[in-house]
């Protein structure tokens, strides 16, 4: 009869253990769903985060064109000022001598 007592609890604890094994894996089961899920969001938020990047990346190459060419324009119009700055000069000069020359042929002297 002891055989049969020692026996059946035996049974029943394995009986416990067996269901506790069954839940641990239940619990092992959704928590590996919920890692899919999360690694799933986590993909597509990077995938997100890729294409702005690259938008990102195609704006601000736009926008270092835009610059090199604005620093072109700049750099043509400090050499066209620098002629025609060079030029109203050379006419000032021009002027002065004419006048000065002007002078020294004057009513006076003549």
């Amino acid at each position: 009869n002891n055989l049969k007592t020692s026996g059946s609890q035996q049974l029943e604890i394995l009986s416990t253990k067996v269901q506790a094994l069954q839940q641990d894996l239940e619990t092992s089961n959704q928590l590996a769903v919920e890692l899919e899920e999360e690694r799933d969001r986590l993909l597509d938020s990077l995938k997100d985060l890729n294409v702005q990047l690259r938008f990102r990346e195609k704006e601000q190459a736009e926008l270092e064109a835009e610059l090199t060419a604005s620093e072109d324009d700049i750099a043509k119009l400090k050499s066209a000022l620098r002629i025609a700055t060079d030029n109203i000069r050379k006419a000032t000069e021009r002027q002065k001598q004419e006048q000065g020359g002007q002078e020294a042929e004057g009513p006076g002297n003549s």
